[in-house]
């Protein structure tokens, strides 16, 4: 990961805290080169995590389900720099306009583009601060209240957010410049710092949500002088803030794993409508295991995937330490884990077909425990299928593959292992 030299604010915000398979389907899809731009947010630094080796994020995942759904053609995140600024990013952008570089190039032959900024801008004085603190020193929660004060005051004090606004306004038209028929998904910002911010009794909330309201400015004002130009934006805040504990280590400005995939599901909702909906599924041939016993089930293979109806695991996993319950709202799924399956007939039915059948991505959304969860899913003939390597990871129940026998196993004496 590209990184420029920055103070880390994990360590400090923790002394605040102290202080106070098998064959592919054979389904045509376009292919989709993507391109990133943006802070730590889109390089992947995890909350929690030291910043080498903890190059994964929201951009990665988007990434992933492309790939998943066999229309990733390339996948580019050289404009990903830690610690950035909106000003150096929009100086680093201005390559995009020289039809000789590489950078030009890149873009010019993306379909899509995705951009997180302004963040470090905000932040610039926490850093400042830090700097001063001598080594192994706790900071002082009044200055800390007064910072983030600042902080907040600083999207209303007609310099900061403005300027961080034509920042993006810069970058957005360099990538236009380069390509003016990419799509752009621009992210909107959460609440990094809701640990600092009730502890020092300062509300971040609104200034934050002001703050977005610049960034929808920046889109609307470069959408206005270029006809045809696809711009989106992303609401991250409310995803964000419905489990905070889960989704930001309180101690980091970064998301988890957990909240990284919430993030990506925000713009999978928007990037997730160029791939057709419609793909083609194939029966899986292979024999399962479930704890060492045969078990038949209706299964089909997407993409080299292999994708299952959710209540008939639901339904082999019951009476297991992996048991789950399944539930249904009207608008979402909703699973319990531990709890007893109700079975609602039909579970373990096998339809006998060999022919190939169409698939169409389902819109339902799944919550595991209250919490969403980021699945690849497929309506056919009416039922959900979900890739079960998904409900392995999210169950944490064991899956293998014998090629030899080509037999998938299941084991819910094991955790899941990727």
């Amino acid at each position: 990961m590209k990184s420029i030299s920055k103070i880390s604010v994990s360590v400090i915000l923790i002394a605040i805290v102290l202080v106070i398979s098998v064959a592919p389907a054979l389904a045509a899809t376009p292919s989709i080169d993507y391109v990133a731009f943006g802070d730590s947010v889109a390089s992947g630094v995890r909350g929690g995590i030291s910043e080498p080796g903890s190059d994964f994020g929201y951009t990665d995942l988007i990434a992933a389900n492309l790939k998943a759904a066999r229309a990733l053609g390339s996948f580019n995140k050289d404009f990903c720099v830690s610690g950035i600024t909106a000003e150096l990013l929009a100086s680093n952008t201005a390559v995009l306009n020289d039809t000789t570089s590489s950078g030009y190039k890149l873009v010019k032959n993306a379909e899509i583009a995705t951009l997180d900024i302004g963040g470090n801008d905000l932040l610039a004085p926490i850093y400042a601060y830090v700097k001063t603190l001598p080594a192994g020193s706790l900071p002082d929660k009044a200055k800390i209240k007064e910072i983030l004060t600042a902080i907040g005051d600083s999207v209303n004090d007609g310099v900061t957010a403005p300027c961080i606004e034509k920042n993006i306004e810069t970058i957005l038209q360099n990538i236009l410049n380069a390509n003016p028929n990419i799509k752009i998904y621009v992210m909107g910002y959460y609440n990094p710092l809701p640990v600092a911010a009730a502890i020092t009794d300062v509300d971040l909330d609104s200034p934050l949500k002001e703050f977005n309201v610049y960034i929808q400015k920046a889109i609307s004002d470069v959408a206005a002088v270029n006809s045809g130009a696809s711009i989106t934006y992303i609401d991250t805040m409310t995803a964000m803030a419905a489990d905070s504990s889960t989704y930001l280590v309180m101690t980091d400005i970064h998301p988890t794993v957990e909240g990284y995939k919430v993030i990506a599901a925000e713009f999978w909702k928007q990037i997730g409508l160029l791939v057709p909906s419609t793909v083609t599924a194939t029966p899986t041939k292979s024999s399962v295991l479930v704890n060492s016993k045969t078990v038949a089930f209706d299964a089909y293979n997407i993409g080299g995937n292999n994708y299952f109806k959710l209540r008939d695991i639901a339904m082999a996993l019951s009476g297991s330490t992996k048991q789950f319950g399944v539930g249904w709202d009207g608008k979402s799924i909703t699973l319990s884990s531990g709890s007893v399956y109700t079975s609602v007939g039909g579970e373990l039915s096998v339809s006998g077909n060999t022919a190939d059948v169409s698939a169409v991505k389902t819109a339902s959304s799944v919550y595991l425990d209250g919490k969403l969860l980021s699945l690849t899913a497929y309506n056919i003939n009416g039922n959900n299928y979900f890739k079960l390597r998904d409900l392995g990871s999210a169950i944490n129940f064991g899956i293998g593959w014998d090629s030899a026998t080509s037999t998938i196993s299941i084991d819910t004496t094991q955790g899941y292992a990727a």
